[in-house]
């Protein structure tokens, strides 16, 4: 893993094509705080299932919390590429 310089984060550049902003939304922030993962350990994959799950939650007009995601989603830890 490449070591950022001070004071800076690094993420993947396909995030950023799927619509990555910061600062980061509340929601995204309570779903790497609940999983005790920070931005550089999630692959592209990932962030489009975070931004999703926001986006349709705003578009039926509820809450969206980080608890749904939970109940929607499988998180894996990869440990030495095994999965």
């Amino acid at each position: 893993m490449n070591n950022s310089p001070l004071g800076c984060i690094a993420v993947y550049l396909e995030p950023l094509e799927y619509g990555f902003w910061s600062p980061l939304p509340k929601r995204v922030m309570e779903i790497l705080q609940m999983y005790d993962i920070t931005v550089a350990q999630l692959v592209p994959n990932a962030w489009v299932s975070i931004l999703s799950l926001i986006v349709t939650f705003k578009l039926k007009q509820l809450e969206c919390m980080a608890l749904a995601f939970s109940y929607l989603h499988i998180i894996q830890h990869n440990v030495g590429g095994k999965g």
